[in-house]
């Protein structure tokens, strides 16, 4: 199902401040109740944590591994990307390489989302994430490009959404990736937990049925201009997210473990890029070998 956009751009005005100290601390003050899953991926509270580094092992089909290096940030893991799309062993929710001309008929798209042969972490196409420049040369409004589809997680004690995604440098610092939420008609909010972006860096946002939102930053760069294998996996409990955990190339990101329980109904993914329209010339994010799983991926698989 997919979100008014009048309720998308209504989010935007509720992000009222931002403040990076000294410490690398990100504040988002909101007016209780309105943050949903559709708000701006702009900003996190709580502490930055100290970075990961990795010695992740090249992928195990022998496949086409890369690295990225960035301009002041340490040389990246390696990328477990090349070979044949596939799905791993073992029970999976699902599995979708977006291969072919057509995004499957599960999905429902918004913005211009579709897939492509230019270029793929595997197969032979990925999912297009198009966000056009803003209207007013790179200040305001609220874009997102991506595929949604109802899901039940009431069978599960845990769930885990693996993914690969190409970031371009040359693009918004501050987006969401991939939102596990639930629309709550009565407060007309999207309660749930987002791995996105802030300032660059990697981060959690938990967004309540009412109330402030509160969000996590990592110590960890999104890594650009390469594929990334990103991994979210969340504990439930009677209706509750009691962990939250996050993998960037195989490799645990601990400053962005989180311990609940979060009261928060799931039964909705959201998969592309959402954040504030503030790109002036706008940019193109790719994401592929889409995975949900009651277990562990991982980036071989």
């Amino acid at each position: 199902m997919q979100r008014p956009r009048r309720q998308q751009r209504r989010h935007v005005r509720h992000l009222l401040r931002i403040e990076l100290t000294a410490m690398k601390r990100f504040v988002v003050i909101a007016v209780a109740g309105t943050i949903g899953v559709a708000a701006c991926f702009s900003s996190f509270d709580g502490l930055s944590g100290a970075g990961v580094e990795s010695d992740a092992a090249p992928a195990a089909d022998g496949g086409d591994a890369t690295l990225a290096a960035e301009a002041g940030v340490d040389a990246a893991p390696i990328v477990f990307t090349g070979g044949p799309s596939r799905c791993p062993t073992g029970e999976i929710v699902i599995c979708d390489g977006f291969e072919g001309p057509n995004i499957d008929g599960r999905w429902s798209i918004a913005a211009g989302a579709k897939t492509t042969p230019s270029t793929f972490a595997r197969g032979s196409s990925s999912l297009e994430l198009p966000i056009p420049p803003s209207d007013d040369g790179g200040t305001t409004g609220y874009i997102g490009s991506y595929v949604d589809t109802t899901l039940s997680f009431s069978a599960y004690s845990e769930i885990y959404v693996r993914a690969f995604f190409d970031m371009p440098s040359a693009s918004n610092p501050n987006l969401g990736f991939v939102y596990l939420y639930h629309h709550d008609t009565t407060n007309d909010t999207y309660p749930g937990v987002v791995l996105g972006m802030a300032s660059g860096v990697l981060g959690v946002r938990l967004d309540p049925v009412t109330g402030m939102s509160r969000s996590f930053a990592s110590g960890s760069q999104v890594p650009r201009d390469r594929w990334m294998c990103l991994e979210l996996g969340v504990k439930l409990s009677s209706g509750a997210v009691t962990d939250i955990r996050v993998w960037l190339d195989d490799v645990e990101l601990t400053d962005l473990g989180l311990t609940g329980p979060y009261p928060q109904l799931l039964d909705h993914l959201q998969f592309g890029v959402e954040g504030a329209r503030n790109d002036a010339n706008g940019f193109v994010l790719h994401g592929d070998e889409l995975v949900v799983a009651p277990k562990r991926v991982g980036c071989t698989q």
